[in-house]
């Protein structure tokens, strides 16, 4: 599953740039290529190690915020959304992917939270964290749309129906004395 020999840091780089000039071809390859499962899971890691920094210091939270925020963005956000996004769009849509196929495309797309470092900075660090949330959105809609092979109508019902399962296992969840974070 995961390869360190196939590590390639220039890969990951060169794919991300790809995204921000929406080369839409760049999802297709990601969602092929078996050896990136662990460039997904380097860019979850590496998102999650910034925004849970920023987001500690930001709040004040201490160490104990930033484990919280930290394993909230790997596990939680990454796994649970990947799962719920996965089995909506082929569930319900007809959409094509496998799960690993999901996680590769939706580990690319959470690098643009790695600028929740900058909540630390007063002031403009709220807008920057807004503005990644964004971009982050957009290219995570990309990664939808390309990898499950649906068109843009079923691929905003897919978000919006798993946006609302993932709102809802938190609150059962919370309910329950669960925090996800």
């Amino acid at each position: 599953m995961f390869d360190l020999a196939k590590l390639d840091i220039n890969r990951i780089i060169a794919r991300f740039l790809r995204m921000i000039k929406f080369d839409n071809t760049v999802y297709k390859e990601i969602e092929e290529d078996e050896s990136s499962n662990i460039d997904a899971l380097l860019i979850v890691i590496v998102a999650a190690l910034l925004s849970a920094i920023g987001g500690a210091v930001a709040a004040g939270a201490g160490f104990g915020g930033f484990i919280l925020q930290f394993i909230g963005n790997v596990l939680v956000r990454w796994l649970l959304w990947t799962a719920v996004v996965w089995f909506a769009g082929t569930r319900l849509f007809g959409g094509e992917a496998t799960f690993l196929e999901m996680a590769r495309l939706m580990g690319y797309a959470t690098a643009p939270m790695a600028l929740g470092l900058l909540n630390i900075i007063p002031c403009i660090g709220l807008l920057i964290s807004i503005v990644t949330f964004a971009f982050s959105l957009y290219i995570g809609f990309l990664a939808v749309r390309e990898g499950l092979d649906l068109p843009s109508n079923k691929t905003i019902f897919t978000i919006l129906i798993s946006a609302a399962a993932v709102i809802i296992i938190y609150v059962v969840f919370g309910l329950l004395g669960v925090v996800l974070v």
